[in-house]
């Protein structure tokens, strides 16, 4: 399996990301802005055009204080007309303010202020030619007529005609005299903006909250895929087979998609390479939708919580290994499905059953949660098979060996583990003391028992449900002889396990599988020897020894 902890918040991530990279260009801007002096912005592309919008530079002319009376005016301001580089605008400030921003080098003469060197002053709002109205500063029509009349009237616009007509009587260049006598805009739409501290506090304020939000976010993911790994590993504390076994997770799983690449458990996404349709064995509307929404005829339930990891939480494990048998059986039932399977267990005997060649019909009384769940839904399995004609058929696994899936938490998996080790060249642990003789099968023996039974013929059947299968038996002794064969070296020591070998000492030794043989012609292919020697075979290819 192959996770990551992203907690199914990739659209919150990709958002993060946007705002971070925001945030960034925008306080790299702004920092740009208040270190450099005004002068330098006009000279380093921040002159205003006609037409742009938003913050620009102008360089100042003159300055007039009008008469102009409004409401929009508060305590103490005044209209001012401000003729810069590019034209004239309007100004509203304070004369402390325009004191400020023009400092010691202006001298008033009546109602115009005139600069003796050249000031530099910030503009923001936008033309008349940008073509967004709906974004330019809007003025009312009266005090436009204001501004404008304030204009034609101004010592800035008369000094302006008087200085030409003198040139021009000095008998100056008339293209030039022309050119000058143009009117530059007026822009009614466009304010100047004052200098001082309340632009550089909103500025940095903004800035100061762009990186909260963006630290917020960042310290939302760490702590939530953080959390996330913590609550996955927890996960494999109380349950260790979970990373073999999907339905460990899919039992509270919150959302899977239908192939399974993508599954959330909580607030953990985890993503797999193996494609499975899944769904919450314990939701029974789920199980209904998937069957009709692919038109499905058969199911095989395999999903269960095992005997050692079972003992650890009885009642969950009856929930899961229960309910979602009976959820499976009554869509069956609704739906009329064609056929169902389920596998049962040896763990259905126990210490008063027969321990050798135990036949078909013998006492049933397990000493564990997973036992009673497997000798229950036999009885359940039987039940709707005479109840409502519910064609369900089921087999007794022994312990089952396979290379795809390693172990999952069974007391039978020492026999799976015992491969791994000795092909990786690691001495093995045995749980089970040395003289613990179980029924065992290859998976390939199991995967071809399941199938054969599901297509036998019904008229055939006289069981149906609870088949005994029997394929080798063997304790950990021939098994680790059998291995050695392949791998000389291989060493194994017992740490015996006391809850696990309980239940192995439960099971039998043998089983009679003659009813499954003479009723659908049931015959294993593999025994020990040969059995390893493919397991050895296929298992050296991938761990490339």
């Amino acid at each position: 399996m192959r996770k990551n902890y992203l907690k199914g918040v990739l659209l919150f991530i990709f958002m993060t990301i946007g705002v971070c990279l925001a945030t960034t260009m925008f306080t790299k801007d702004n920092i740009q802005k208040l270190s450099e002096g005004l002068e330098t912005q006009y000279s380093n592309g921040r002159a205003f055009e006609p037409g742009e919008a938003g913050y620009a530079v102008v360089k100042i002319i003159n300055i007039e204080e009008t008469n102009i009376e409004d409401d929009k005016l508060s305590d103490g301001e005044k209209f001012y007309l401000v003729e810069h580089d590019k034209g004239t605008t309007m100004l509203k400030a304070t004369p402390d303010e325009v004191k400020k921003m023009l400092g010691d080098s202006v001298t008033k003469d009546s109602k115009l202020y005139n600069i003796q060197k050249p000031i530099y002053a910030k503009i923001k709002g936008f033309g008349p030619k940008t073509g967004r109205k709906n974004r330019t500063i809007t003025v009312p029509d009266e005090l436009r007529e204001k501004f404008e009349g304030a204009y034609k009237s101004s010592y800035i616009r008369s000094k302006k005609l008087e200085k030409i007509l003198a040139d021009y009587k000095k008998g100056e260049d008339k293209t030039t005299i022309e050119n000058r006598a143009k009117e530059k805009p007026f822009y009614v739409d466009i304010y100047m903006e004052t200098l001082g501290s309340t632009y550089n506090l909103l500025t940095l304020g903004g800035n100061a909250i762009a990186i909260l939000i963006s630290l917020w976010m960042l310290k939302t993911i760490y702590r939530r895929v953080r959390g996330n790994k913590e609550s996955y590993e927890r996960l494999f504390v109380a349950y260790p087979e979970t990373e073999r076994d999907l339905d460990i997770i899919l039992r509270e799983a919150t959302f899977s998609d239908e192939q399974l690449n993508i599954l959330i458990y909580k607030n953990m996404f985890i993503s797999y390479r193996t494609v499975f349709i899944v769904e919450y064995i314990a939701d029974i509307q789920s199980i209904e939708n998937l069957v009709d929404k692919y038109e499905i005829t058969q199911i095989y339930h395999l999903a269960a919580l095992l005997s050692a990891v079972g003992e650890r939480n009885p009642l969950f494990t009856w929930q899961i290994n229960m309910q979602g048998l009976l959820n499976v059986l009554e869509v069956a039932r609704k739906k009329t499905l064609y056929r169902v399977y389920w596998p049962s267990s040896i763990a259905a005997f126990g210490l008063n059953t027969p321990m050798d060649l135990t036949p078909q019909h013998t006492v049933t009384d397990p000493n564990t949660v997973y036992g009673i769940t497997k000798v229950a839904g036999e009885l359940w399995c039987q039940y709707y098979f005479q109840k409502y004609g519910v064609d369900v058929r089921s087999l007794r696994y022994p312990g089952l060996i396979g290379y795809k899936t390693l172990p999952g938490g069974g007391t039978t998996d020492y026999a799976v583990d015992i491969y791994h080790k000795a092909i990786k060249g690691e001495v093995f642990e045995c749980f089970l003391s040395e003289n613990t003789y179980l029924p065992m099968m290859y998976m390939p023996d199991a995967l071809n028992a399941c199938v054969q039974l599901m297509e036998a013929d019904p008229a055939r059947l006289v069981h149906y449900n609870g088949f005994n299968i029997a394929s080798m038996s063997f304790d950990p002794e021939a098994i680790y002889t059998t291995i050695k064969k392949y791998r000389p070296q291989f060493e194994m020591v017992y740490e015996v396990d006391p809850l696990k070998q309980s239940i192995a000492d439960s099971w039998p030794n043998s089983l009679d599988d003659s009813c499954a043989r003479q009723e659908w012609d049931w015959k294993p292919q593999f025994d020990i020897d040969s059995m390893s020697e493919d397991m050895v075979r296929i298992l050296k290819a991938r761990y490339n020894k």
